[in-house]
């Protein structure tokens, strides 16, 4: 989606550990009368293009996410409403009733799960979110295969020798398994987690990004 990047992150940089993992959610206002992925499916399927969907924009992972479930759906017909600026403003919409559901990260919607301005169907992640116990994954809910979120990690630039990227590995892991950093990014939702070794993380996003440039490619994604 991004063909002139100044940077290459496959070759300009070295991956060195994932740090956190940030599950997505299935949402939807409360009004929207299925409580279920399987109810929204079937109730998608009965109501062609009368259901619709927001996303942080065209190109979101968000978006890419409902594409991957009307994909495994056989292609439901549905309504896609992009907005603007991050999930802020698709969140506020969803939260009034101007659409019917999204996928989000857990830590966005969390608050309003919370509150009961919105209903989570699903997590995205493979385990249930410990701040969400009762939402099922997408994969307890039928759907094997389907994990996503949005992960987070550290570079440093190509080049950079091979002792300070160890060195740098291991200050990270360490840092990330303490019990302070694992329970205060939990609260939000979020999973403190490293790779196994440097090697092992740039092999993560090599797979992560062939699997979601294929899906871009096959949904018509651009950054607009």
């Amino acid at each position: 989606m991004f063909p002139k990047l100044a940077a290459n992150p496959m070759t300009d940089l070295i991956a060195v550990t994932q740090v956190v993992d940030v599950p997505g959610a299935l949402v939807a206002n409360p009004s929207f009368p299925p409580n279920t992925v399987k109810e929204f499916v079937a109730y998608a399927k009965a109501n062609p293009g009368k259901v619709n969907y927001a996303s942080p924009g065209s190109g979101s992972q968000n978006r890419l996410e409902m594409e991957h479930l009307r994909k495994m759906e056989g292609g439901l017909q549905m309504v896609h409403i992009p907005y603007k600026g991050g999930a802020g403003p698709a969140v506020s919409a969803l939260v009034t009733g101007e659409t019917h559901l999204m996928f989000v990260t857990a830590s966005s919607a969390m608050p309003m799960v919370k509150s009961g301005r919105l209903k989570i169907l699903a997590v995205t992640s493979q385990r249930r979110v410990g701040e969400l116990p009762s939402a099922p994954t997408m994969e307890e809910a039928g759907y094997p295969g389907f994990i996503s979120g949005s992960w987070q990690g550290v570079f440093v630039p190509a080049g950079t020798p091979k002792e300070i990227v160890d060195r740098l590995y291991g200050v990270l892991v360490q840092a990330m398994i303490s019990p302070e950093v694992v329970a205060r990014l939990a609260t939000g939702g979020v999973e403190a987690i490293t790779s196994a070794s440097p090697a092992a993380f740039a092999d993560y996003v090599a797979s992560e990004t062939q699997r979601w440039g294929k899906a871009a490619k096959e949904a018509g994604a651009t950054v607009d």
